[in-house]
């Protein structure tokens, strides 16, 4: 099961070009003729239905859950991570899958007509991976029309769910190059994943000197899972983690809150949920479901 915590704020993706018009049409156009002038808005609501829709039909989840002080590792105010082995999640809905196909339908025809929406391309991205469809989520990368570094980042995260790990890193290393030395600075911080000892000798070197980025590189290759593979999968996986993190801000998702900065370094430091349970629908203190997510 999952929970979140605080970390700084990832570079931003490049904003997308504004759009013009009235309130859009809550349905969803057949044809590209009929698209609303906000497609944003359009997308926006059929995501945060399609996120209640889920929370509202979630299986049970039947395994231990940690309360309070037992929790091993609380994550800011809300969250707690914890490891259990002693219980399976349940499978998926079908009317949940079903649910998010429809969505993704809706997704493509307002993403199609309008490439250059960063939102709606993360979004289309997101899903299609949650979907099980990583090749559908990279060729929507490759379609992607927005200014600056941003479909670079759904394709590094897209090939990596592909396990085409060196494609992945060349593409990430790509968007490294092009960041301002602040942004690069962010996207490389090995902070979330290093305990207090070792952060204390990581912070004395200043980012972007030699000794900083020899002591990231010797982290990386250490961490790789078979060192015999084409890529670093570790690697991947982090810049795979921020570029999530990116697409999950000013989304609605399965807990029913804003996305944090608490789950944000849940997010960084144990990856984003794969599967979804819940406890059921008492109300916790928060007003919600006790609920968790699968991590891989």
């Amino acid at each position: 099961s999952i929970v979140g915590g605080a970390a700084s704020l990832a570079a931003q993706p490049p904003a997308p070009a504004p759009t013009q018009g009235s309130a859009a049409d809550p349905s969803v156009p057949r044809t590209i003729a009929d698209l609303p002038a906000d497609p944003r808005a359009v997308a926006q609501t059929a995501q945060a239905d399609f996120e209640r829709f889920r929370r509202l039909n979630l299986p049970r989840y039947r395994g231990r859950i940690p309360r309070g002080q037992s929790c091993p590792e609380p994550v800011g105010l809300n969250w707690c991570y914890w490891y259990d082995t002693t219980a399976s999640m349940p499978p998926e809905p079908e009317k949940i899958a079903e649910s998010r196909r429809a969505l993704l339908s809706k997704l493509d025809s307002l993403g199609d007509a309008h490439p250059g929406d960063n939102w709606i391309s993360g979004q289309r991205v997101r899903y299609y991976i949650e979907d099980g469809r990583p090749a559908k989520a990279l060729a929507v990368a490759r379609t992607c029309k927005t200014v600056g570094w941003w479909c670079d980042a759904l394709a590094g995260l897209s090939l990596h769910e592909l396990r085409r790990y060196a494609e992945a890193e060349a593409t990430f290393d790509r968007i490294l190059a092009r960041l301002s030395p602040r942004e690069r600075c962010t996207w490389r911080d090995l902070t979330p994943y290093l305990d207090e000892d070792t952060r204390r000798v990581y912070i004395r070197t200043q980012c972007g000197t030699p000794e900083r980025e020899a002591y990231e590189a010797r982290v990386w290759w250490f961490a790789r899972t078979r060192y015999g593979m084409a890529g670093n999968d570790s690697r991947t996986e982090h810049f795979s983690r921020l570029t999530y993190a990116m697409i999950m801000r000013d989304a609605m998702s399965a807990y029913g809150r804003g996305f944090d900065e608490a789950e944000r370094e849940l997010m960084i430091r144990f990856g984003w949920p794969r599967q979804w349970a819940t406890e059921g629908l008492q109300p916790t203190p928060q007003g919600g479901m006790m609920m968790g997510g699968m991590n891989a």
